[in-house]
């Protein structure tokens, strides 16, 4: 895991280490990470076109280095801000799981570009941080936004993002259509046939 942030499972140190329940807690870890597979694919950086400041940044987010990466965009986004900065920030924010203030700078992308990729990557935000806060609110308007792209677009991660959000609204029958949709784009996608298998054990 990233050090950005952690997660602990507490043991009861009266039980023995063989009797412990770890398909419960693998679970429990699975059910932290799965969600990151909801991000909409980061617009492709093209090295050629960018400044030594904005390079530097690029690289620091794609190590991971979520962090060293904000800070120059932030610092970029005040020079001359504009929506591919605000993106950049948001998903910064989002890698450190800070969803509050990746929501804040999506939505000052939005107010400049009407984007379909912003669009869809707030709604993996949404998605997260509703997850995280329970939320039905957001949950219902990041369905939304998948929902309204699915239309414009026949795409397995779309139908996957989709399926998986209907499923924490319990929408049951119509989650397990997207994932079936999903696999049939791309039988090949690992996360959806485990995510519909636990899909089809819990239901």
């Amino acid at each position: 895991t990233k050090d950005q942030k952690t997660h602990s499972v507490k043991f009861d140190p009266g039980k023995k280490v063989s009797s412990l329940d770890w398909d419960e807690i693998a679970e429990y870890v699975n059910s932290i990470f799965s969600r990151r597979h909801l991000l909409h694919s980061f617009s492709a950086i093209n090295f050629s076109q960018m400044g030594i400041e904005e390079k530097n940044a690029s690289t620091y987010y794609i190590d991971g280095n979520y962090e060293a990466a904000n800070i120059i965009f932030k610092e970029l986004n005040k020079k001359e801000p504009n929506a591919y900065l605000l993106t950049s920030i948001a998903m910064c924010h989002y890698g450190l799981y800070q969803y509050k203030d990746a929501l804040n700078y999506i939505n000052q992308a939005l107010n400049i570009t009407s984007s379909t990729d912003i669009l869809l990557n707030k709604a993996a935000i949404l998605s997260e941080y509703g997850t995280e806060s329970n939320n039905k609110a957001m949950m219902l308007e990041a369905s939304d936004i998948f929902s309204q792209a699915i239309k414009n677009k026949e795409d397995y991660q779309l139908h996957y993002n989709y399926a998986t959000t209907l499923s924490w609204l319990e929408e049951n029958e119509l989650s397990e259509a997207h994932f079936r949709k999903s696999l049939k784009l791309n039988p090949n996608h690992a996360e959806a046939w485990k995510t519909w298998r636990k899909f089809s054990i819990d239901n």
